[in-house]
């Protein structure tokens, strides 16, 4: 039923999804880090390693402003809004 009313609903914007087959489906897992909060930044002391992680079940909503903050930081941009210390990747303390 949810993947009738998904075909129907994403028919609308992308139409061939409508009559696309079916090669398979999946569940994953949500991970959702220990406070609730996504992870955003760079991990200290690893250079280059970025991350945008833990948003439990509201990636798909909260996603999007992460991959900006994200891409941002990555690029050096001066960001409309700085990645806040409250998603900070080093707020539970360095890594073991």
């Amino acid at each position: 039923a949810w993947l009738d009313a998904l075909r129907r609903v994403g028919s609308h914007y992308v139409p061939a999804i409508a009559d696309a087959r079916l090669l398979g489906m999946r569940r994953c897992a949500r991970p959702v880090s220990h406070d609730g909060r996504p992870l955003i930044g760079g991990v200290l002391g690893i250079e280059g390693l970025w991350v945008a992680a833990g948003h439990g079940p509201w990636g798909i909503s909260t996603g999007p402003g992460s991959a900006r903050l994200l891409a941002d930081a990555i690029l050096g941009r001066a960001a409309r809004d700085p990645i806040p210390a409250a998603l900070d990747v080093g707020r539970f303390g360095p890594p073991p």
